[in-house]
């Protein structure tokens, strides 16, 4: 199995697509629109979409990031999907029908040097959506995850610089935007994650986890089946780190 490591996602977007029979909306993690547009599919049903919230991801060490710039990050990542969730599922569970789908990354499963913040709210989010699938299936509503892996978009101009940069961890950087740029210039096609979100979306027997793209698939399985100090070699290998 040949792996091409630098391929490991840095993208994703932290969102829901709602499907409810064959009714589909996707909403913003603002809550005033939540709020507004879950009223609207609640009177009005409509096969419109209103504009979907791109996830914030980071570029630097762990140490490098205040607080208060890791909560502004969860809050687009994570809490504007439960946020969004919470809206919807009461309509749901009244038609007894709907799929949550969420946008992950193969950085909800894998570590990411360098994108530590990201990569644990890409982790929150397959937390949270697993455990909810648990609960809200018995009324008929599944909660699932598509998990892209590199994949040629805009993405990088959600990157938010590092409100407390170290110069001990320059290099790092440097070496983390060389991996970015390759990445996003030799990604997957995005028409794969939206087929993906269509195959989660129309499955007859979901699953709880759709990889999208040739890379995604094949850093699951590695994940899956290679030992863990072998994988956690190539992690370091890939990102150049010391030691």
């Amino acid at each position: 199995m040949k792996l091409d490591w630098a391929r490991t996602t840095r993208v994703g977007h932290a969102t829901c697509v709602h499907s409810c029979r064959k009714e589909r909306w996707a909403f913003s993690a603002s809550e005033r629109t939540i709020t507004s547009r879950s009223k609207r599919g609640h009177h009005q049903p409509s096969r419109s979409s209103s504009p979907v919230a791109p996830a914030r991801t980071d570029r630097s060490a762990a140490e490098e990031n205040s607080l208060a710039q890791v909560q502004r990050l969860f809050d687009i990542n994570v809490f504007g999907v439960m946020r969004m969730t919470k809206a919807v599922l009461p309509f749901m569970r009244v038609r007894g029908s709907g799929r949550v789908i969420n946008i992950s990354s193969v950085l909800g499963f894998l570590p990411a040097p360098n994108m530590a913040t990201y990569s644990a709210s890409k982790h929150a989010l397959e937390g949270y959506t697993e455990s909810l699938d648990h609960e809200i299936r018995e009324h008929g509503v599944r909660a699932l995850v598509v998990q892209p892996g590199g994949t040629r978009s805009s993405f990088e101009a959600n990157t938010v610089e590092p409100d407390m940069p170290m110069q001990i961890y320059a290099e790092q950087r440097r070496i983390a935007d060389r991996l970015a740029l390759a990445v996003n210039e030799e990604g997957d096609d995005p028409a794969t994650v939206a087929k993906a979100i269509v195959v989660a979306a129309t499955d007859a027997k979901p699953k709880v986890r759709y990889a999208a793209g040739r890379s995604a698939r094949l850093l699951s399985a590695a994940h899956r089946i290679l030992p863990a100090g072998v994988f956690d070699g190539q992690i370091r290998k890939t990102n150049k780190l010391a030691g």
